[in-house]
């Protein structure tokens, strides 16, 4: 009946908006990463995890949505190339959100389930995160470099693909302040 439709509709809408909400508190609490957050951040991943899991159509309008900002800041650092871009665009709250994607994905294959939708996500994933490995401007970002190559190589393990690497590693050895 009518009646039921725009309950459902209303329920939908409304845990969309919690799992928007979860999202959001995680990047707050992502961009404080210590020591003394980092088990809590992430516990956070793995419970976000759990009830992204329960609706992946609207889990994979979120993570296109994230996905999406992220090149935003992306093209207006590639623009605007000053400290204060390049800051945020390699801040915890980017990379955090990064690997919260990537480990919904090796949630997805650990679970079993059919979670194919989500997996449509990987290919804008990799070109944001290889787009990231091209702009490293100095050697003090080279641990991040590391970490963003360590997330391409696990895309590669949870989807079983493979994703070319050795030309940013090359890039990476071949660079004077790197060695």
């Amino acid at each position: 009946s009518a009646e039921s439709v725009n309950l459902l509709f209303k329920v939908s809408r409304e845990s969309s908006l919690i799992r928007k909400a979860m999202i959001n508190c995680f990047g707050q609490m992502a961009s404080t990463l210590s020591y003394v957050t980092h088990n809590n951040i992430y516990f956070t991943i793995n419970c976000i995890n759990e009830l992204l899991s329960l609706d992946q159509s609207i889990t994979f309008i979120i993570f296109f949505d994230l996905i999406k900002k992220c090149f935003e800041r992306l093209k207006k650092t590639m623009k605007n190339r000053n400290a204060k871009n390049i800051t945020k665009l390699y801040g915890y709250r980017v990379t955090m959100t990064l690997k919260l994607i990537i480990s919904f994905l090796g949630f997805c294959e650990k679970s079993k389930e059919d979670f194919r939708l989500i997996t449509e996500i990987s290919y804008p994933l990799v070109e944001l995160i290889q787009s990231l490995l091209e702009l490293y401007p100095h050697s003090k970002y080279y641990p991040l470099f590391l970490k963003h190559l360590r997330m391409l190589i696990d895309i590669q393990k949870h989807l079983h693909t493979r994703i070319p690497l050795s030309s940013a590693i090359f890039k990476l050895m071949n660079n004077r302040s790197f060695l």
